[in-house]
């Protein structure tokens, strides 16, 4: 009598522990941005919680930016960016907030948008649109170009085991 096994093997680049711990961090960043700034309210921050969970976990994205900007012009005013790397890189300082105020102009837009991987660069259309399927609504490729008249500044890391999101603040001075 013959046997066969049939194996599947997915490997995925992080522990749900890992990418759980760095999303908290960029969450309470989040949470943060909306008390000092009132642009979304809890709902948006909460699906948008779990919608960077999903892009981390699968290993699509390479960074993440929050990203407050001028209606007229898409003068960047105030940028949080995390890169998300996978080399171990051990946390400065793992308190998540303390982002410098900016008063912004009347009128400005909040946004997040991620850079996609590589990963994400190999996947099909079809791929791509069943993985936009278990997000919430508005996600899909921007052409949305900025103004960046100052430099981005490291100023944190988040990381557990060898999961890391180095944070860089851009603001006016």
């Amino acid at each position: 009598m013959d046997t066969y096994t049939r194996t599947r093997t997915h490997t995925l680049t992080h522990t749900y522990i890992d990418v759980r711990h760095v999303n908290w961090k960029v969450r309470s960043d989040l949470r943060y941005l909306r008390f000092m700034y009132g642009l979304f309210d809890e709902n948006y921050e909460e699906l948008m919680s779990g919608d960077l969970y999903r892009w981390v976990l699968a290993g699509y994205v390479s960074e993440i930016k929050f990203l407050f900007y001028t209606s007229s012009g898409y003068e960047l005013q105030l940028g949080v960016r995390y890169k998300i790397n996978s080399l171990g890189q051990v946390s400065r300082d793992d308190d998540a907030g303390n982002i410098p105020y900016v008063a912004l102009t009347t009128g400005t837009i909040f946004n997040v948008m991620v850079v996609p991987s590589d990963a994400w660069n190999k996947l099909s259309e079809q791929e791509r649109t069943n993985f936009y399927a278990r997000l919430s609504s508005g996600w899909g490729p921007s052409r949305l170009s900025f103004k960046e008249s100052y430099t981005w500044n490291a100023d944190n890391v988040y990381s557990s085991n060898s999961l890391s999101a180095s944070r860089e603040i851009y603001r006016k001075p």
